[in-house]
């Protein structure tokens, strides 16, 4: 059974905090770069233009992710003690 994909947009509104490490970026270019070779390569078109989709909505996840990391390390830290 294929994983379940999360509806990351929706994570914020929870206040929940979605931290991606140097590694999980590498591997998903990695896939990105895999699904573009394949697609290249194949003969069926029908099935080289999914793999050039999830190619690109792949590329379009990893720089969302990018932006929401540097916007939250941009934002000011709250702190209580302050008045």
């Amino acid at each position: 059974m294929p994983p379940r994909r999360v509806n990351t947009e929706r994570l914020p509104a929870h206040g929940f905090v979605i931290a991606v490490g140097e590694d999980t970026i590498a591997n998903m270019r990695a896939r990105v770069e895999q699904c573009r070779r394949l697609a290249a390569t194949i003969t069926d078109q029908r099935a080289a233009g999914i793999l050039r989709q999830m190619a690109d909505e792949g590329e379009q996840d990893i720089k969302r992710l990018l932006a929401e990391q540097e916007s939250r390390r941009l934002q000011p830290v709250a702190r209580g003690d302050e008045e």
